[in-house]
This record gives structure tokens, sequence and C-alpha cells, in this order.
């Protein structure tokens, strides 16, 4: 996961002042809470459920340094900044897709809720 995320922020521009860190197997996260957290003027926002902290996840700049030198996921610095975050519930986070049970189990549940 460090690779990747280095890899991402060394494309991005000196313009840019934030950046969301997420996961893609995690398909229930809206676009609403993703803009929450990049719309939020903390140093650190995080998603929040299950008893976690972690991604998705904004950072500002000055995470960068640190975000390019990971050797696993945002979460470390999540951890070691802990006063500087702030957490926004974010229960459809707790959801990932790992497997094809997984992904039949939210197949499931959207068409339950198309009802």
């Amino acid at each position: 996961m460090g690779t990747s995320i280095s890899a991402g922020l060394e494309k991005i521009g000196s313009e840019i002042d934030r950046v969301i860190i997420m996961l893609c197997d995690q398909p229930l996260v809206t676009t609403q809470f993703l803009n929450s957290l990049g719309g939020n003027e903390a140093p650190i926002a995080a998603a929040e459920y299950n008893g976690i902290v972690g991604v998705p996840a904004c950072f500002g700049r000055s995470f960068f340094n640190e975000l390019m030198r990971l050797k696993k996921g945002a979460r470390e610095i999540i951890r070691s900044h802990e006063n500087m975050v702030v957490r926004l519930p974010c229960p459809e986070a707790s959801f990932d897709v790992d497997t094809s049970e997984d992904l039949e189990r939210m197949r499931l549940e959207e068409a339950r809720n198309r009802k």
C-alpha cells in the first residue's frame, strides 16, 4: 500500500493541498462522505467505523512526506497523530469486498434496498 500511495503523491502537482486516501474495495462509501472529508479543514480527517479510525482519510500537505515514506497503509500516520485527527462517522467503510461471497452479499443487500 505504501508504494501505491507514494506513486500517487508523486503524480500530483504542488498546487494540491489535501489528498484523500481510500481503499478500492469499500464500495459503499459515498461521494457525499468523500466530499465531507475533503472539505474538512483538519490536518487529518478520517473515517470512524467499528471502533476503527482509518481510511478513507484526508491528509493535509504537511503529511505528504510521511505518506511518501509509508511501508504499510495510511493508518500508521493516523495512529501516530491521533491528537490531530477529526473523526467522521462512516459505518459504510466497514464493508469491504475481499471475496466473491462479499460481492454476492453486497448485491443481495442492494437488491433488498431497491424494493
